[in-house]
């Protein structure tokens, strides 16, 4: 929380490697990733959507239970990572100074 004062949870995780331009770059090894992950308790994986096939071609009973989400770039890990946190309404007490 040093960086980034929002509660992130532990549930989920994203592997890959980003261009200097800020695309989301394939991987390998997804099987063994996601599986390890499983192993984990994590419930939501962001693969690179380079990756799509490889995710698709794995059996049902390792895909179960996770969800994933496909990142083309930067953005669109950083939407699933970091999540905007809900804007705090103002309290009578604080709009009244």
């Amino acid at each position: 929380q040093l960086a980034c004062p929002l509660d992130l949870g532990c549930h989920s995780v994203c592997t890959g490697e980003l261009s200097l331009t800020g695309k989301v770059l394939p991987i390998g090894g997804v099987k063994e990733k996601v599986i390890a992950a499983k192993r984990s308790g994590v419930t939501t994986v962001i693969l690179p959507d380079g990756n799509r096939k490889d995710w698709e071609e794995l059996e049902e009973n390792i895909r179960g239970g996770i969800s994933v989400v496909f990142a083309e770039t930067y953005k669109d890990v950083f939407a699933e990572a970091l999540p905007v946190p809900p804007k705090k309404k103002a309290t009578a007490a604080a709009s009244e100074k």
